[in-house]
């Protein structure tokens, strides 16, 4: 295939996000300008990574979150990438970030030795939903009619909404805003806007250098198949009649992609939104039954 018909896969997929944001040489460069532009003060981020989660439940989970970062002013972020962000992925992001404040944080604040100012989740979503660019959350009192923890905040940011406010001069697309911009921009828009900034030229070429890595595309298209083959598996469940057995019929096609025997347990889960000790946990029901 050429590489210019070549799907361009940008900031949006996390294995781009994360490439670019949490490099090996620890730069925090792009993602200091990205956490300036959404929270709309200075943002120095001492040291990020993807971190691991123990949730409880019927079995025991692990959830890796996308980004967790701590600041210069010791704040712990948490960034979250959602391509199909809906209430159940809400749900699931808030609980993921709850378990490693409740359970996991002992743990980080003697490893930082550290006390933590703000604890804040911040979802980069990547559907037009609602009206507004971007939704603060904070846990409220009803009766009292106050804020009840003051230091816990959820920020939901709107991405493609902003990207056309920008576009639209609602909202000036200057340096301020840029790195927004960029997660939602196409080969083309991204060098346009390398011109612009320095930094973002600097992201650009990343993007551009892991697109032309095949090990790295072949990894983004399998997940992104996987995903296609799941929804469908769903859509024509339901078409079918099977709404009542809804996480039967989510089992049934973990079973069917599996089968397939192309995809990686990661790249299943990936698409299915389950942990990956659940899709093992389904794949060893599997071999039972076999036998």
């Amino acid at each position: 295939m050429d590489t210019e018909t070549k799907k361009f896969f940008g900031l949006m997929y996390d294995r781009i996000f994360k490439a670019v944001a949490l490099n090996r040489e620890k730069d925090y460069t792009f993602l200091n300008m990205l956490l300036t532009d959404i929270l709309e003060e200075d943002i120095v981020v001492m040291e990020a990574n993807a971190y691991e989660v123990k949730v409880d439940s019927v079995i025991e989970k692990v959830k890796i979150l996308d980004i967790l970062a701590l600041t210069k002013d010791n704040d712990l972020i948490n960034i979250e990438l959602n391509n199909s962000f809906d209430k159940a992925v809400l749900e699931r992001n808030l609980i993921y970030y709850l378990s490693l404040i409740t359970k996991d944080f002992k743990h980080y604040k003697e490893k930082i030795k550290q006390k933590i100012k703000r604890k804040m989740q911040i979802n980069l979503n990547f559907q037009k939903i609602g009206n507004h660019f971007k939704e603060y959350i904070k846990i409220y009192n009803v009766t009292e009619k106050e804020v009840y923890y003051d230091q816990f905040e959820i920020i939901n940011v709107n991405v493609l909404k902003y990207k056309k406010m920008c576009y639209d001069k609602i909202i000036k697309g200057n340096k301020e805003h840029i790195s927004l911009v960029s997660l939602v921009s196409n080969k083309e828009e991204l060098e346009e806007l390398g011109m612009k900034d320095s930094i973002i030229r600097e992201v650009g070429n990343k993007v551009f250098e892991l697109n032309d890595d095949e090990k790295v595309r072949d990894q983004i298209e399998r997940e992104m198949d996987a995903k296609i083959l799941y929804k469908n598996g769903l859509k024509y469940a339901r078409e079918d009649g099977y709404d009542d057995g809804y996480e039967e019929a989510k089992i049934s096609i973990v079973k069917n992609l599996l089968q397939i025997g192309s995809l990686s347990i990661k790249e299943i889960a990936t698409a299915a939104n389950l942990e990956e000790d659940e899709v093992l946990k389904i794949q060893k029901e599997m071999l039972k039954d076999k036998k």
